[in-house]
């Protein structure tokens, strides 16, 4: 919970440039300037009210961070003064925008609160003002690429108040198909491995996203899912696409689309394909 406010005007994003334009310059001066530094780190809703410690919404942070109004204009006069944007620097030194752009449990077609939240499925509304910084110069340097730092979905069971188990592995497949799309996703990830333990006091205070139960077993369909990522979209009458990876083959990995009719068995569905994709991404 940040301190979003102070006097009614946003507080955090403008506290949290003058960090980055110091951790910059402390890496640069340790001779580690040349690194790739990602800045951010938002969480994907935020709270309507502007009050202190709330969570701000993101894209609403985001303007902010760079002192662009809802118009997309530069702060002027007194609405500058009381952000101190009045003594803006341009933002240098970073490389990429790092997010976690989890949504609730409905799952990634889910529609947000406000335009002024942002899950996986709108990403599209913060590399539009990463852009629109750029071209304002208030960020030194070339387009800013977006990358998922942490994202996941947590699971009921254990946590009764979460998406049921059965739907998550449709939900991360879809999601990872969304990323793929994007050409401004640079990374895609899944938080965590394993459940933590369920609390006492707060019960269900605790992260229940993992691949894994708090024992280390595997959950079913959600391990499997993430280990073998597969969407498949309805394109007409008679079309399918077909999309997954084929983890860890690389390029020149072959893969072989099957499917089923009723309770029959597999049988192949064209021939192999050939993966072009370094990470083993397909699509046919």
């Amino acid at each position: 919970y940040p301190q979003s406010t102070r006097r009614g005007v946003p507080f955090a994003p403008h506290f949290y440039r003058q960090m980055v334009a110091s951790a910059v310059s402390g890496l640069t001066r340790a001779g580690e300037g040349g690194d790739r530094v990602l800045f951010g780190e938002l969480l994907p809703i935020g709270l309507r009210s502007l009050r202190p410690n709330r969570n701000m919404k993101p894209v609403l942070w985001l303007r902010e961070f760079f002192c662009l109004d809802r118009r997309g204009r530069a702060y002027r006069g007194r609405a500058a003064r009381a952000r101190g944007c009045h003594r803006f620097r341009q933002v240098r030194g970073v490389g990429g925008f790092a997010y976690h752009p989890y949504t609730r449990p409905n799952g990634p077609r889910g529609v947000e609160p406000s335009p002024d939240d942002a899950t996986i499925r709108s990403i599209g509304r913060l590399t539009r003002v990463l852009d629109l910084a750029r071209r304002k110069g208030r960020v030194r340097g070339g387009r800013l690429s977006f990358w998922n730092t942490e994202f996941g979905y947590q699971s009921s069971p254990p946590d009764r108040f979460q998406a049921r188990l059965s739907r998550i592995p449709g939900f991360i497949n879809e999601a990872e198909w969304m990323s793929f799309r994007n050409p401004r996703v640079a990374s895609f990830s899944q938080y965590t491995l394993v459940d933590d333990a369920l609390g006492s006091a707060d019960r269900y205070g605790s992260w229940q996203g993992g691949l894994r139960f708090v024992n280390f077993r595997a959950k079913p369909g959600v391990y499997n899912a993430y280990r073998l990522p597969i969407f498949v979209r309805l394109l007409g009458p008679g079309a399918v696409e077909v999309w997954g990876a084929a983890r860890p083959g690389g390029a020149g990995a072959a893969a072989q689309v099957q499917r089923r009719s009723g309770g029959g068995g597999y049988a192949d569905l064209g021939g192999p394909i050939t993966v072009r994709n370094e990470r083993g991404y397909f699509r046919a």
